[in-house]
């Protein structure tokens, strides 16, 4: 389990600096704001993260996105636990 969760973690902070990667960039190609808007609205934002956008948008983006995307791997694999247990 240990490695599934460093594997799902590893993918994420790659994606995440990817995205950061091409907002420094400034390069219209590679992600525009119409992009950056996209995924701001598909992430869920459990509590106590923040959606001021303007607070975030290109600086800090990054490490606000790390934040609610790593917790719900923690979240979801603890659930997972909890219904196999449940299950036995």
């Amino acid at each position: 389990m240990e490695a599934q969760i460093v594997s799902i973690s590893d993918e994420i902070v790659q994606v995440v600096h990817d995205i950061d990667d091409a907002m420094r960039a400034k390069d219209e190609r590679l992600l525009d704001s119409s992009d950056v808007e996209k995924i701001w609205n598909d992430v869920e934002f459990p509590e106590p993260y923040s959606k001021e956008l303007e607070k975030y948008k290109y600086s800090g983006y990054a490490s606000w996105l790390l934040g609610p995307l790593m917790d719900d791997v923690v979240n979801g694999t603890f659930e997972g636990i909890k219904d196999s247990v449940t299950k036995m």
